[in-house]
């Protein structure tokens, strides 16, 4: 085995044995701190990962979540968890995430050096771009999301799948095949938005490929190589959507069923459906381009998300000067492009090259940062091509006295005085300090190369230096990484101290029958219940259907606004219908702002020092699940919103036994009071059992959201659902004692499914072959 390939498999154990040993905090939580430590991390993946594991160790794979704003599609988000659905019958979902991210460290490195070597890169460049593209970027900063082996660390795969399809060296149905799967599992397996820019690239290259490839004065050869390129490029991107069908079908229906494109189906001289149908062609293109025009402000990120390191900076330079490589301007171009989507000049709103993000002084990142892995890639691939045209394998080193002194000894003549001014700056604000490491590590790094390109000093020792270099820098840069605070402190806050706070212990000891929900206003983070299996009507994820979006914004409108009128036990509050219709039972409120509207009409449960918060019962709540005797149709939906809000205002007890229907319940059905009693049987990821006795005709209100998948039957026989209170459920129930059950399924699941099957038996026929064909040919 080549020394590189041990290097590229000890890396990772390495790491792993750092987390083993010390854990989290502090050696490999600051060393992956840019990996997964960050709002996101706390937000979504913990949480979503809780929600599996205790799905899938009482034997049920969670379609839907319950714990999350009233319940939501779960598969349908975004989380496709599937090896690490064998991790979590083993470890908790924060090592399993950390095993994760060290496997996805050494595929990164393997595709990027094998890409390398395909372009003819010596083994130790191919190496240092290896470390550049598997540690850094947005492919590596989302490592905490579900989707880690579908990030864009496929993409060196598949530029070498093109570029010996473009030779046409040896059998290409193998790599064609071998590209549908690394496309398929980047669709099913990654963010649908990464596998988009991804595809572009790919064609992008693909057409620089066969435009370069066909010769000068051949327009004729250049477009059929232009054709056929294409069609390499679409077999392999049809073939990934078919084998990702099983995902990528339900995840459509589910994404036009949400709040990000609420609005594509209108007319487009809306500026909010503009953009939706926009972003359904192009993710996350309409944003940047307000911001390009200075429409809206620019966000930072985290410092890590492009790291690259001074050193790196004369090698890209370096790689102009390699003009036998025709792929360079393909990748400086690939660098520079999305930097104008991904950077602004600092405290302007003008998404422009931010050099010293380069360096990196550590400026933010401005959205999208999806395109981050392109301009990743190809800075990593820059990179290693200048450390082999400065320290070539054989022969004198190629640059000129003056390549020499603007690459190598200008950045040290300079790193001196900056190396002054960050020691002065450190005198007087203590946070300098990293960056004087940085500037100190690099400048020792370059030394080290320029003495090589001298010749007093061997390429195997400048490799080393500048390899050690961008570990220790990377190092450094996460451990001053403060885009959401101390990796280590918010360790210590998430995962020791916040399941210990008096709140958290209270809510979990009480019974979940008959069942209720929180809804937070304090120091709590969006989806801090959920992660604790605490049911909560508050909503964080990649996709919130609509109506349940639209929900959660009347309830946070309604009740700040309830705080600036003031507060007292006389104020009538604007939020308590949408609290009480959420089966919303506690309320978790900053102490910084005082008791909640009407506060006589909450009861105090307790005070939580450590969160800073006071624990509130609401009394007026409607329960998870009762029977109705009277409704009214209303089927638009901003004036079922209204009603709703005034009839509660004017009269709360209303709701106490009528509802609010979309459409009207079947033909002859008509609802009276009587004796009626309703109980919970059974209360799954998947699918609800329920028991209903009463003397009169009603309507069965279950206060958990309706959304397209959700199925009822009624003594076993199917039965209509009627959207109830604008998004929750309702049957309309006949007198007597009845069995309900709803079971839930992701819309086009078993017909992508079915897709997915059929493509993976027609790969398989097709390789079948193929080695049958070739088992016949003579020697």
């Amino acid at each position: 085995m080549a020394w590189p390939w041990l290097i590229i498999g000890a890396l990772p154990v390495l790491l792993l044995l750092l987390y083993l040993i010390f854990g989290l905090d502090p050696i490999a939580g600051v060393w992956c701190g840019h990996l997964f430590l960050n709002n996101d991390f706390f937000n979504y993946m913990l949480p979503t990962m809780t929600v599996i594991q205790k799905a899938l160790l009482g034997g049920e794979f969670p379609w839907w979540n319950p714990y999350l704003g009233g319940g939501l599609p779960l598969y349908t988000e975004g989380g496709k968890p599937l090896l690490e659905l064998l991790l979590l019958f083993l470890f908790s979902p924060a090592t399993t995430i950390v095993l994760i991210a060290y496997l996805h460290v050494f595929a990164a490195l393997a595709l990027f050096y094998i890409f390398a070597r395909e372009l003819g890169l010596s083994r130790e460049a191919s190496l240092l771009g290896g470390l550049l593209w598997s540690l850094n970027g947005y492919h590596a900063w989302y490592l905490y999301d579900l989707s880690i082996l579908g990030t864009n660390l496929w993409l060196p795969f598949l530029l070498t799948c093109l570029l010996r399809l473009r030779r046409w060296e040896g059998n290409p149905l193998p790599l064609l095949v071998g590209g549908a799967m690394a496309m398929g599992l980047q669709a099913s397996y990654g963010r649908t938005t990464d596998f988009v820019y991804g595809l572009a690239l790919l064609l992008a290259f693909a057409w620089f490929a066969a435009w370069r490839g066909a010769g000068e004065g051949q327009a004729l050869g250049r477009w059929r190589h232009l054709a056929g390129s294409t069609g390499v490029w679409a077999v392999m991107a049809g073939g990934g959507a078919m084998l990702a069908a099983g995902f990528l079908l339900p995840f459509a229906i589910n994404l036009l069923g949400s709040d990000r494109y609420a609005g594509a189906a209108q007319a487009l001289t809306a500026y909010r459906s503009y953009g939706s149908a926009m972003e359904f062609f192009l993710p996350n293109l309409v944003r940047p381009l307000s911001r390009l025009l200075s429409l809206s402000p620019v966000g930072g990120s985290g410092h890590s998300m492009l790291f690259l390191g001074l050193i790196s900076l004369p090698f890209i330079l370096a790689a102009w000067r390699a003009k036998e490589d025709r792929y360079r301007q393909f990748f400086f171009a690939a660098l520079v492009v999305p930097i104008f989507f991904l950077f602004r000049v600092p405290k302007t709103n003008i998404g422009l090259f931010d050099l010293l993000r380069l360096l990196p002084l550590h400026e933010g990142a401005a959205q999208p940062i999806r395109l981050l892995p392109i301009t990743v890639l190809a800075a990593s691939y820059l990179a290693a091509r200048g450390f082999d045209t400065l320290l070539p394998t054989q022969g004198p080193a190629r640059p000129t006295a003056g390549m020499r002194w603007l690459l190598l000894r200008g950045p040290l003549w300079l790193g001196g005085p900056l190396l002054a001014m960050l020691l002065t700056l450190s005198v007087w604000q203590g946070d300098y300090w990293p960056l004087v490491a940085i500037v100190a590590l690099s400048w020792a790094g370059l030394a080290v190369a320029w003495a090589a390109v001298r010749g007093r000093l061997g390429r195997s020792a400048a490799f080393a230096a500048v390899f050690a270099v961008l570990l220790v820098n990377l190092f450094i840069a996460n451990q001053s990484d403060r885009s959401d605070g101390d990796p280590r402190d918010m360790i210590h806050q998430h995962l020791r101290l916040e399941p210990g706070l008096v709140t958290v212990q209270y809510l979990r000891r009480l019974p979940s029958d008959p069942p209720f929900r929180v809804w937070s206003l304090s120091r709590f983070r969006k989806a801090f219940w959920e992660r604790y299996l605490i049911p909560t009507m508050s909503a964080y994820g990649p996709i919130i259907p609509e109506r349940p979006s639209r929900w959660q914004s009347r309830l946070r409108q309604s009740f700040f606004a309830d705080l600036k009128k003031g507060r007292g036990q006389d104020h009538a509050s604007s939020s308590r219908v949408w609290l009480d219709l959420s089966n919303v039972t506690y309320l978790a409120v900053k102490d910084s702002l005082g008791p909640p509207p009407a506060s006589g009409d909450y009861h105090l449960v307790l005070r939580d020092q450590p969160a800073r918060a006071t624990l509130y019962r609401n009394p007026g709540a409607r329960p998870r699940l009762y029977l109705a005797s009277g409704y009214k149709v209303i089927a638009e939906d901003e004036q079922a919103l209204d009603f709703m809000a005034e009839r509660h205002s004017a009269d709360p007890v209303w709701f106490r036994d009528k509802v609010v229907l979309a459409t009207p319940p079947p033909q002859g059905f008509t609802p009276g009071p009587g004796p009626s009693k309703v109980s919970l049987r059974r209360y799954a990821y998947n699918r609800v059992d329920l028991a209903s006795q009463s003397a009169q005709p009603s309507l069965l209100v279950f206060l958990d959201s309706l959304q397209a998948g959700w199925r009822a039957e009624l003594d076993g026989r199917p039965v209509e659902i009627l959207r109830a209170n604008y998004m929750f459920r309702a049957i309309a129930l006949p007198p007597g004692e009845h069995r309900l059950a709803f079971a839930y399924r992701p819309p086009g699941l078993y017909l992508g499914i079915l897709i997915t099957l059929g493509g993976l038996l027609a790969a398989g026929i097709l390789l079948l072959v193929n080695w049958k064909r070739r088992g016949r040919c003579p020697a």
